[in-house]
């Protein structure tokens, strides 16, 4: 009887000292889970920051663009209304001094032709280079936004893991 008693008194105390053990790991994990969520918000809104910025920078470069490709058809109707200037500036040169303004035509005319090319280049190598840049930024968005979401996945495989290796702890205390 007193050995009844005393075994009963064991498993009593071995089921206590089970239950501490099992509220311990439970809180601990809780814990830590908290601390790794805070962690990951953190990093997500630091994230969100970044990506908002990135896209108020989009969105600047876009405007420029916009306003550069507009001033693009005046500068053409320009480009176009410049021979009809030098051809009318010929006309009234060949009345004066007919052979002197030929030469001197040639010569203004080749100058315009390559000013004009040259502006237009340079516009060109502006328009370029913006949307160089907007295709950076956009590329480092996916970028992000990609490894956000490899983040969040690596985050919920962890989470599964847990999941299952608590399971399986539980499954383990069940059958001892």
């Amino acid at each position: 009887l007193e050995k009844r008693a005393d075994i009963a008194r064991k498993i009593e105390e071995r089921d206590a000292s089970r239950a501490a053990e099992k509220e311990i790991h439970e809180y601990e994990i809780a814990v830590q889970r908290k601390k790794e969520d805070d962690k990951w918000e953190d990093s997500s809104a630091e994230r969100e920051l970044i990506l908002k910025k990135m896209e108020a920078e989009i969105a600047g470069l876009q405007k420029t663009l916009e306003e550069k490709e507009k001033t693009l058809p005046g500068l053409q109707t320009k480009l176009d209304e410049l021979p009809g200037l030098l051809i009318t500036e010929e006309a009234e040169g060949d009345k004066q001094r007919c052979e002197e303004l030929a030469e001197e035509h040639a010569h203004q005319s080749e100058l315009s032709k390559r000013d004009a090319n040259a502006a237009i280049e340079a516009l060109e190598m502006q328009l370029g280079n913006l949307r160089a840049d907007y295709d950076a930024l956009f590329a480092e968005k996916e970028t992000a936004q990609e490894k956000l979401d490899k983040a969040y996945d690596e985050s919920n495989k962890l989470y599964l893991q847990t999941v299952q290796s608590t399971g399986g702890i539980k499954i383990l205390s069940g059958e001892k």
